[in-house]
C-alpha cells in the first residue's frame, strides 16, 4: 500500500514540476477554405426587397444574398464562394 501511495506521489510531482514556458505555436497556415462547403447550391438569391430604414442594426441585420440548397435556405458564408463561383452553373438572381 504504501509502495502505491510512493508513486502516486511521485507521478503527481511529476507530471507538476513540468517546465512552465509555452511549446511555440506553429505559425497559422491561411486556409480560408477551412469547414466551408464545396458543393453546388440550388438557386443563389439577391433580395432586392424594400425595407424600413434605420430601424436595422449591424446585430440583427439579415444578410441580403443566399443560397437554397438541399430545399433549404443557407448563408453564403458557410460555403467557399471561389469554389461555387468556378465549379457551378448557379447565378445570381434578383428577387423583389
Amino acid at each position: 500500500m504504501a509502495l502505491v501511495v510512493l508513486v502516486g506521489v511521485a507521478g503527481y510531482f511529476a507530471l507538476n514540476n513540468r517546465s512552465t514556458t509555452p511549446a511555440p505555436t506553429p505559425s497559422p497556415t491561411p486556409t480560408p477554405s477551412v469547414n466551408l462547403l464545396k458543393v453546388c447550391p440550388e438557386e443563389w438569391y439577391v433580395n432586392q426587397m424594400p425595407g424600413t430604414v434605420g430601424l436595422e442594426t449591424d446585430q440583427n441585420k439579415i444578410p441580403n444574398e443566399y443560397f437554397i440548397y438541399k430545399g433549404i435556405r443557407r448563408e453564403l458564408s458557410e460555403f467557399d464562394i471561389n469554389w461555387v463561383k468556378t465549379n457551378c452553373s448557379v447565378r445570381p438572381q434578383v428577387v423583389y
